[in-house]
């Protein structure tokens, strides 16, 4: 009995299964394959993303973007390839999405991404290919403050005035230049009260020697300005007051050059600071103040500014993101729409996801006037970098 019932119940399950259709995976590619073949895009393209949306990869995200471009009417596949190429972190991602749409606004934040990448490196010779690469971005002055930072850090680890002569020459504008001319004059004074502690320096004769000296090469007509402007001043310390050769540089127009290189210095550099804020933002406010504290506080607001643009690009980012993230279930059903009827939906909506992130994109600083400062600086930087002096070579030295 039993038996009988076993069989009964194995024949039962045996015509159930023959009459129970079996679930197989569904192969989006072969789908995609067979519409692309016809030339059907429109009809590939749900399949298309949903066979994205399993592999999730920068490369599958990229392929639907640029083989739909025409059909990814709301933008699903761009921001998801952006999204993935975010996620990598890579130089050469972030400059591949760029190639996706040359002219899309939206590639403000690769490049405020490529930045971030070349401040993790916060190498000099990084921060002038980003100036070259990408001149009319706000990017590339915080690139070229960057290159002056670093620059004048080894200036100071030599501590040597030959370098940061060298500084001063090489980086017209950069507003550590009054301090690098300092410094050099403080290493060459304590050079020379050095000298005259000892006794044999103390005399007279010593001291005119020495102030003959400075004078002398002051006064050649090949010596670099800032050194003969330095020897100028060496020439008002204490310890050659009582010689002729002061007494005889105070009956000349010299006396006046250490003050006349100070200026054009400074004039130089708050220039260079005002164009840098004029490139940056349209407007910018005089201060009346003295050279000194013009030069400090416009490079302070400056760095300023350009610290509130990455943290808004930031900020936009992270909610760009979260607003690609809600798209995934949208990319989910994708394959019930097809293009017609996305584009109905879209003009229903007025706005696509893709409009509204791009309408969004925060539009800071002139990138004519940026690539106008960046061409005016970037050749010195170059040669600097390509074929330096024997002082310029510490300054970019590794």
């Amino acid at each position: 009995m039993k038996l009988k019932h076993l069989t009964h119940c194995l024949t039962l399950t045996s015509v159930l299964l023959c009459f129970t259709p079996p679930v197989w995976p569904v192969d989006y590619a072969k789908i995609v394959q067979g519409f692309e073949a016809t030339g059907d895009l429109e009809a590939a393209y749900p399949f298309a993303l949903q066979l994205a949306q399993q592999q999730d990869t920068y490369p599958a995200w990229r392929d639907v973007a640029v083989k739909y471009a025409r059909v990814d009417l709301t933008g699903q596949a761009y921001l998801q390839a952006w999204q993935q190429a975010y996620g990598s972190k890579q130089e050469a991602v972030y400059k591949d999405f760029l190639t996706l749409q040359p002219q899309s606004t939206f590639n403000r934040y690769a490049v405020h991404a490529l930045f971030q990448l070349t401040l993790a490196s916060n190498r000099l010779i990084d921060y002038q290919r980003f100036m070259e690469e990408f001149p009319e971005a706000p990017e590339a002055i915080q690139a070229l403050l960057k290159i002056h930072e670093l620059a004048f850090e080894k200036a100071k680890q030599a501590n040597d005035p030959l370098v940061y002569d060298a500084f001063v020459s090489t980086f017209a504008g950069a507003k550590q230049i009054p301090d690098a001319m300092e410094r050099a004059f403080q290493v060459e004074q304590r050079k020379l009260e050095a000298q005259f502690q000892e006794v044999s320096g103390k005399t007279l004769e010593e001291r005119e020697r020495v102030a003959r000296m400075l004078y002398n090469q002051a006064r050649k007509p090949e010596i670099d300005p800032l050194v003969a402007a330095r020897n100028y001043r060496l020439l008002d310390l204490d310890i050659f007051i009582d010689t002729k050769v002061v007494t005889e540089k105070l009956d000349r127009e010299e006396r006046q050059a250490y003050q006349k290189v100070m200026k054009r210095q400074q004039d130089e550099i708050l220039q260079s600071l005002k164009d840098l804020r004029e490139a940056f933002e349209d407007n910018i406010q005089h201060l009346e103040k003295t050279l000194t504290e013009e030069i400090q506080t416009q490079g302070r607001k400056l760095e300023e500014a350009l610290d509130a643009h990455s943290r808004l690009m930031s900020q936009k980012l992270d909610e760009i993101n979260r607003g690609i993230d809600d798209l995934k279930d949208e990319v989910k059903q994708g394959f019930r729409q097809t293009a017609v009827q996305q584009q109905k939906l879209a003009q229903q909506l007025q706005k696509s996801p893709l409009t509204e992130i791009m309408e969004a994109v925060p539009v800071i600083g002139n990138g004519l006037k940026i690539a106008q400062v960046v061409a005016n600086v970037l050749p010195k930087i170059k040669q600097a970098i390509m074929r330096p002096s024997k002082w310029q070579a510490v300054l970019f030295g590794n």
